[in-house]
């Protein structure tokens, strides 16, 4: 599998997280999630929200997909990205996230969230 597929996988993995599990493992310690209207969230905040069932999603989708690899250890991915939460609520966002290789794992060292507004019609 390529790197890219495998940060791909990662991605994926973090939407449709129900537990702490992927967060626990596949974050760096010092990571930051930027998600609005939440703000900014390190691991922990991740590791306890998903602790409480206020993460994971079904229906994902991942489309429109853009990888960079910066150097052989250090990858950035974008994307458009949906699913919908556990309590119903369908999301939509432009997502960024840089990806760094610890130990020969991929590990997210930061992620951003763009909401994209609801379909009005």
């Amino acid at each position: 599998m390529s790197d890219s597929e495998q940060i791909l996988d990662l991605e994926k993995r973090f939407w449709e997280a129900a537990d702490a599990t992927a967060y626990q493992e596949d974050m760096t310690d010092q990571a930051v999630i930027v998600m609005e209207p939440a703000g900014f969230l390190t691991k922990q905040n991740a590791v306890e929200m998903a602790q409480q069932g206020n993460t994971g999603f079904t229906g994902v989708r991942l489309q429109d997909v853009k990888t960079i690899e910066l150097n052989p250890d250090c990858a950035v991915i974008a994307y458009h990205g949906e699913g919908t939460s556990r309590q119903g609520k369908k999301t939509r966002s432009t997502v960024s996230s840089t990806y760094v290789r610890e130990n020969g794992q991929w590990k997210l060292a930061m992620t951003t969230h763009q909401p994209w507004p609801e379909d009005k019609g």
